[in-house]
């Protein structure tokens, strides 16, 4: 559906709704007595009017930029140079969800919330982006450079609302009807700039429920495998990588990493708890100040699906093959927090850095340890 406000012949308030419905097209138009009236139905139709049950949770962030671009083409997460929304001039960010029935909770949930949804605002209008998500569909990654930066992976969407004031004799803009169908019919990446991280985690906590306790950038993020047979380990290192600990209302803690040009993983995401063994490390160059998570355990991405070309009949074509590459190479970027994955690996884990202050604030954001006997000893009189 597709609506347009216009002013009729005599001057009022009028609205024109385009329906396409069943290979149907049909106008419906509306005209406004009062411009209170016409305000009241804009205001419902971009879900903009808090509810009696609802309050805002991120109240007018400032909002640097917002872009949606299909996954396909936002790999690497470069602009395409089409996106219809980079030359709009954005000004805010709210976020909306239902109060929390929990006492114990501040934030409501925000897995299979009908209410949860951000509404970006422009100067010409806005964007209201619904989150009602089952467990497991909101996928997010944050940017492994340190900006205050989000990215959103969302599944084909029907609910989104984009407003647009514009002058009758303008028709809508071809680029963003183009970008509607896009979001109804393929999955999209929805990327927010925000001007501070305190903004960034605001934003982490309304739609996540999660806290970030610790957000930095670590020199060195390393998992030492060891080797069967032998009593030897293999070391996977990443050079950079943007590291977060964020905690829920119920005290669990997750790790949350971020890479860039890691061959093993572009994210990851595990919980520590506090039986886990945490030890200080030493490391080498800048990156001095570490801690082991000693035997950690998590899930590393499924590894891309090797090329089948040849396989025979009933096998996937090279194009097929190409496009589920493609996906499953986009999906690694992300993680989900509310379904996290099975930890199948345990393996030690040192997260290192460059100052001390890092590193200690790190360590501190840890879970505090639970004293567990390593072993015990049973003696018997004879």
């Amino acid at each position: 559906m597709d609506f347009q406000f216009v002013l009729d012949a005599g001057g009022a308030s009028a609205m024109n709704i385009k329906i396409n419905e069943d290979k149907r097209k049909r106008n419906l138009y509306l005209t406004f007595k009062e411009s209170s009236q016409f305000k009241r139905l804009y205001e419902v139709l971009n879900g903009l009017i808090i509810g009696p049950d609802e309050s805002v949770v991120v109240a007018k962030s400032p909002l640097t930029s917002l872009s949606i671009e299909s996954a396909s083409q936002a790999e690497g997460f470069t602009q395409s140079g089409n996106d219809p929304l980079k030359s709009l001039q954005w000004q805010e960010l709210s976020v909306i969800n239902h109060d929390s029935n929990d006492p114990k909770r501040e934030h409501a949930s925000t897995v299979l919330s009908e209410n949860l949804r951000m509404v970006a605002r422009h100067e010409r209008g806005s964007v209201t982006d619904r989150l009602n998500l089952s467990p497991g569909e909101l996928q997010i990654r944050i940017s492994p450079s340190g900006a205050a930066t989000l990215s959103i992976l969302r599944p084909p969407q029907v609910d989104l609302t984009l407003s647009l004031i514009n002058s009758s004799q303008t028709p809508f803009p071809a680029a963003l009807t183009t970008l509607l169908h896009t979001v109804r019919t393929a999955p999209t990446v929805r990327t927010l700039a925000l001007p501070s991280l305190p903004a960034l985690h605001a934003l982490q906590l309304a739609l996540t429920g999660y806290v970030v306790r610790f957000d930095a950038l670590a020199s060195s993020f390393a998992i030492a495998r060891r080797r069967a047979v032998v009593p030897l380990y293999k070391k996977w290192e990443a050079t950079t990588a943007r590291v977060q600990l964020v905690r829920s209302a119920d005290e669990r803690a997750v790790l949350l990493a971020f890479f860039d040009g890691f061959a093993h993983a572009d994210a990851l995401a595990f919980r520590v708890k506090s039986t886990d063994v945490f030890e200080m490390a030493k490391g080498a160059g800048n990156a001095r100040w570490g801690v082991r998570l000693v035997d950690a355990k998590f899930a590393l991405p499924p590894q891309e699906a090797k090329s089948r070309k040849g396989s025979g009949a009933g096998g996937p074509t090279e194009g097929e093959e190409d496009g589920e590459a493609g996906e499953e190479r986009m999906r690694r970027r992300f993680v989900s927090l509310d379904s996290l994955e099975y930890p199948a690996e345990h393996d030690d884990v040192t997260v290192a850095f460059e100052r001390e202050a890092d590193r200690d604030a790190f360590a501190a954001a840890l879970p505090a340890p639970t004293t567990v006997p390593r072993s015990i000893t049973l003696k018997r009189r004879i």
